[in-house]
């Protein structure tokens, strides 16, 4: 019951982990959208290419989140399951 309960922390921490990432990503992906629309006639301006990075760690994060929650989903059963509680 005990490595039910630790696993499903564990889960709970990846998953509020994940979720902070997803801001993050979020955030720098708007920033870079924000400069590249200010900065369009500045010579140092941010470039539409420099985008493709914001974007693909949004996917990233996306992905590490879906799996933080597919992950919880099982140790939340294993953990009912553990103190005889109906799934």
């Amino acid at each position: 019951m005990v490595t039910s309960y630790e696993t499903r922390q564990a889960a709970i921490r990846q998953i509020e982990d994940a979720r902070e990432g997803l801001v993050e990503a979020l955030d720098s992906l708007k920033l870079n959208f924000l400069n590249i629309r200010q900065g369009a006639e500045l010579p140092r301006a941010t470039r539409p290419i420099e985008a493709l990075q914001p974007i693909q760690a949004l996917a990233q994060a996306r992905l590490d989140y879906l799996d933080a929650v597919l992950d919880y989903n099982p140790s939340q059963f294993r953990l009912k399951r553990a103190i005889g509680q109906q799934p």
